[in-house]
């Protein structure tokens, strides 16, 4: 194979897909979602935090220490104002009017209309029995400080062994950036080398290209010339990504994150190798493009059905056995490996085996479409069959013209 000669095929598929009006349009679409995803992710407004306002009505001495109590004892999801009120009957009116949703009465009694709110009982009881234990321990000769002490509460942590992997926003985002990138380009860009070799088929420039140079460098051309192609738009969408990222000062950025961006590049470096090689098979395989749809499922399952899965372990768990065994397919891996890694959920060890599954899977898949192309490529007329492309694989060819 002559490398030259494959250079100057691969510097002519990058003229001619340069001008094309889909490579324009998905590098626009990549470059806004790569920088649009973490920024609008910085700047969305977080809402409410979903907590619920309930006014309860207090008749009793030391009015501002019940209200302070309440303060220190409401949690999460519920904030209580005080009504302070002189006297039993106004509290019980404004209970039974639902002005208030309860009333309290000094020392321990609580008023309640229809039913009892059990998330708002549970504070007012805990207030209630703080002031009846500092009442009893002035009683016993002790003062509010020892009696705080006394009753308050043991800190209680909770440990979890094994617990899953938690991602934040960000790493959301950033694993369905790389699911969708692992996803497109591949597709994009192997549908286009298919086109190419169609198109050159068609016009017969294949003919008087195979007579200055082997199938095998035209082939490696072809690949080579898309796959830079492909490089350069995809350092383009990672230079915005990173970009979006180092300016967003409005979110904290998980270590991940930078482990993700060169995974990114590497893993769908490797999709488009191994797609685009694929793709240019699929396209020695037929003769006009309406037949293209006939030869693409067979590519397309592993695909489609890698970005499925691709989905649930961006939004789900990511350290599934089904994730974790298409990690180490080479079809499916591009899209799972940067998946993992946005979401810190895969092990140094599990990159690795997935590494080298992916090499020896870009090694066998460009000696087999090397050897369909090859025999494939000068055929015309009707599609050739999967039997006749498994024969090719076993080196045992036999086509009719």
């Amino acid at each position: 194979m002559s490398f030259v000669q494959a250079r100057a095929v691969a510097k002519r598929e990058i003229d001619v897909r340069t001008r094309t009006k889909a490579f324009k349009i998905v590098t626009a679409i990549l470059v806004l979602a790569a920088i649009a995803g973490p920024v609008i992710t910085a700047v969305w407004p977080e809402g409410d935090d979903g907590a619920r306002t309930a006014t309860v009505a207090y008749v009793g001495p030391d009015g501002d220490w019940f209200t302070g109590a309440v303060d220190g004892f409401e949690g999460d999801g519920l904030d209580i104002e005080v009504d302070l009120m002189p006297e039993r009957t106004t509290a019980e009116a404004a209970v039974a009017d639902q002005t208030v949703a309860a009333a309290v009465i000094a020392p321990g009694t609580m008023i309640w209309n229809e039913h009892v709110d059990g998330q708002l009982a549970g504070v007012l009881y805990n207030v209630l029995q703080f002031r009846g234990s500092l009442d009893r321990g002035t009683d016993l000769g002790l003062d509010s400080e020892q009696v705080t002490t006394l009753i308050r509460g043991v800190e209680v942590g909770n440990e979890i062994i094994d617990a899953p992997a938690e991602s934040s926003e960000i790493q959301t985002v950033l694993a369905f950036l790389g699911m969708l990138t692992a996803f497109i380009l591949p597709q994009v860009f192997g549908q286009l080398t298919m086109m190419s070799v169609i198109e050159e088929k068609a016009s017969r420039v294949v003919e008087v290209l195979l007579s200055h140079i082997s199938a095998r460098t035209l082939l490696s051309g072809k690949i080579a010339g898309v796959v830079m192609l492909a490089i350069a738009q995809l350092c383009v969408v990672i230079g915005g990504l990173t970009a979006a990222l180092l300016f967003t000062d409005l979110v904290d950025i998980p270590p991940a994150a930078w482990r993700f961006l060169p995974t990114l590049g590497i893993w769908t470096l490797a999709a488009l190798v191994v797609y685009s090689a694929m793709f240019a098979l699929l396209g020695s395989l037929i003769s006009r493009q309406e037949d293209a749809s006939q030869v693409m499922m067979p590519v397309m399952i592993p695909l489609v059905g890698g970005y499925m899965v691709a989905q649930t372990a961006v939004f789900g768990n990511a350290e599934s056995l089904l994730v974790r065994i298409l990690s180490f397919i080479p079809l499916t891996a591009p899209m799972l490996v940067p998946v993992r890694v946005a979401r810190d959920a895969i092990s140094p060890l599990e990159i690795v085996g997935a590494s080298l599954a992916m090499f020896a899977g870009i090694t066998l898949l460009l000696v087999m479409a090397a050897r369909v192309y090859e025999t494939t490529i000068l055929h015309s007329g009707t599609r050739v069959g999967w039997k006749a492309v498994w024969r090719i694989v076993r080196g045992r060819p036999r086509l009719s013209s």
